[in-house]
């Protein structure tokens, strides 16, 4: 009777003491852009640098309603940017990424589709960069 009484209480510390708490973990599902530049790789026809890459950068206006994201070019900087060779830079939330990747050096001169998506839960969001010159 002792030995089982022993048992049952050794069961039941075991069991409050064994039993932790669950750990809940953030489900990280924003997939919005929080901020983005364009940069110019290199102008190789300005006269004043010949073969000297010339870098200049725009920030884009993002318009998270429509997924618009717009770079305006002033029109006085235009022999600066060459729209054929930009790269972007973009700040996205953890656990989010870009369909296709932003890396290396991308034509602008079009619309440049892309969508950001979650990696935990699926979740994406589209967005069009436009890179253009401005009027001013």
């Amino acid at each position: 009777m002792k030995k089982t009484i022993f048992a049952f209480t050794m069961f039941a510390a075991l069991l409050v003491a064994g039993c932790k708490k669950p750990v809940y973990t953030y489900i990280h599902n924003d997939v919005t852009i929080t901020s983005i530049t364009v940069t110019n790789m290199g102008a190789p026809d300005v006269p004043d640098f010949p073969g000297k890459p010339l870098f200049a950068s725009v920030a884009g206006q993002i318009n998270q309603e429509t997924g618009e994201i717009l770079f305006p070019i002033p029109r006085a900087e235009a022999d600066k940017f060459d729209l054929h060779r930009m790269k972007a830079y973009a700040s996205i939330r953890l656990d989010a990424k870009f369909d296709p990747p932003l890396t290396g050096i991308h034509d602008f001169s079009e619309d440049f589709p892309i969508r950001v998506y979650s990696l935990q839960t699926g979740d994406y969001k589209d967005y069009v960069l436009k890179v253009f010159f401005s009027r001013y």
